[in-house]
């Protein structure tokens, strides 16, 4: 598993690489620049400040989230396909009805989907087969 150590190196490099500045990447998020300074310095990211963080920098990364003694994988394909659709995850939560809390629960594989849900997600999201995107179980 990566830390978090690492990951921030990782965006610090591809940044420099890429000259992406950190104002750059606080016109593209709801950050600011001095937040994203301290961020990247003392790694005090949300889950979804990071992978928005690595997506803008078409990092991928695997994460993963551990709940109460249980290893638990994110859904990355959902931040993706919410900036393809150009939506917020408070958006999405929204049209579910549901905290945004409690909808990064459910990204996080802490909280399941329930039907109603991915027929809502697969209709905002433009999802023909939800197969793929929610499988039985988890790996």
């Amino acid at each position: 598993m990566t830390d978090l150590k690492q990951i921030l190196g990782t965006i610090k490099q591809t940044m420099k690489r890429k000259k992406v500045t950190q104002k750059m990447v606080a016109d593209k998020t709801s950050r600011t620049r001095q937040t994203i300074s301290k961020q990247l310095e003392n790694g005090e990211f949300t889950l979804n400040e990071l992978v928005e963080t690595c997506d803008l920098l078409d990092l991928e990364l695997e994460i993963t989230l551990e709940d109460k003694g249980e290893k638990e994988k994110m859904e990355p394909w959902l931040y993706s396909k919410l900036k393809e659709n150009n939506m917020k995850q408070r958006n999405l939560a929204e049209l579910l009805k549901i905290e945004e809390g409690t909808l990064s629960k459910k990204f996080n594989g802490v909280l399941p989907f329930t039907y109603s849900e991915v027929v809502i997600i697969c209709e905002a999201l433009h999802i023909d087969n939800p197969l793929p995107y929610f499988p039985k179980k988890r790996k």
